[in-house]
């Protein structure tokens, strides 16, 4: 399916379809253009999709489905490669509370849970650690899948939306991470910095 008719079937959308998968991938394909563009910019992010009547219910094995048959999020490879630098980010944080069998999950499911299920007061380095991260080993396609899980909970309500000043200071904390991780694989420094280094880049 075309990026612009993906566009204007789910622009187009008074409700999700009962077949949720197929929504998902016409909501993923164009985040995925959005992603293209490199820039991360939140008011673009929330207005992907144009207007749905009804909020699309969360289904996390069904977008679990199409995040595996639509980015490389999910490549063996790629995983492996991801679990690694996470790890040794978070060997010299040895008081952080992610769950220490986080390396038994893929990447979807770790973000999942985090940006959508998990208290983030305590965990604000981490996340900026994941997303860029995943921006490095998954490029774009991370950003895509980040896209929709930020867009699911402050648009839609998914996860944690409820927790307002939470919601609030994750989709710019997000944002900023990836296009930070973004800049960095374009300059003349890329592969220079672990990524505890790449973290204390970040502009406060």
């Amino acid at each position: 399916m075309s990026a612009m008719r993906a566009q204007q079937n789910l622009a187009s959308a008074q409700q999700p379809p009962a077949d949720l998968g197929t929504f998902y991938a016409m909501w993923m394909e164009q985040l995925k253009v959005w992603a293209q563009a490199g820039t991360y910019d939140a008011n673009t992010l929330c207005n992907v999709g144009g207007t749905i009547q009804n909020a699309p219910p969360l289904d996390v094995a069904t977008l679990a489905i199409v995040v595996a048959a639509t980015t490389d999020v999910g490549v063996p490879s790629k995983v492996n490669h991801y679990r690694t630098e996470v790890n040794t980010f978070l060997a010299q944080r040895p008081a952080s509370p992610i769950d220490s069998n986080w390396h038994a999950k893929d990447s979807f499911q770790l973000w999942c849970e985090i940006l959508l299920f998990t208290d983030l007061g305590p965990l604000q380095s981490e996340l900026t650690g994941l997303a860029m991260q995943g921006i490095i080993t998954f490029g774009r396609d991370a950003a895509a899948v980040f896209g929709i899980l930020l867009q699911g909970r402050a648009r839609y309500g998914w996860g944690r939306a409820a927790e307002a000043a939470e919601t609030q200071w994750l989709l710019p904390a997000a944002l900023k991470a990836m296009a930070q991780a973004e800049a960095y694989l374009h300059s003349e420094h890329s592969g220079d910095l672990n990524l505890t280094q790449l973290v204390q880049t970040l502009p406060q």
